[in-house]
């Protein structure tokens, strides 16, 4: 008779969310760089490599998710977007930033990145030692 190992959950959870983490960093460094070399940039400017990164971030995280579950990947990908948008206006209070109408459509980027993310990781060919 197999026994099977019950896989930790919340460990591949936390290690697909740092993993988006650290993918976010480098377009988040690259916009601290900018604007240090080239003085103050404008908004426009600065949200791009920002809503790449946190983009980025949300789509990994939601594929390995959804990658590891086989099933709810749109929901998933939803979960992630709105946790790491979260994480966004979070950072934004805490810094004094101000609030404003893009905060929408940064949430709707995010659910967007996340559902893609979530629902290309469920139809993903799965190794043979994950199923």
């Amino acid at each position: 008779m197999r026994h099977h190992r019950t896989k930790n959950g919340f460990g591949r959870t936390i290690a697909a969310l740092l993993g988006g983490c650290l993918l976010a960093a480098p377009f988040l460094l690259l916009m601290a760089a900018l604007t240090v070399w080239l003085g103050k940039l404008p908004q426009a400017v600065m949200c791009i490599p920002a809503g790449l990164g946190w983009g980025l971030a949300a789509f990994r995280t939601a594929h390995c998710t959804g990658r590891r579950r086989r099933h709810h990947g749109l929901l998933l990908g939803l979960l992630w977007g709105s946790i790491f948008w979260g994480i966004r206006c979070i950072g934004a209070l805490l810094l004094g930033l101000p609030r404003h109408a893009g905060m929408l459509a940064f949430l709707a980027w995010l659910l967007l990145t996340g559902m893609l993310g979530g629902i290309t990781g469920v139809n993903a060919r799965c190794p043979a030692k994950d199923r």
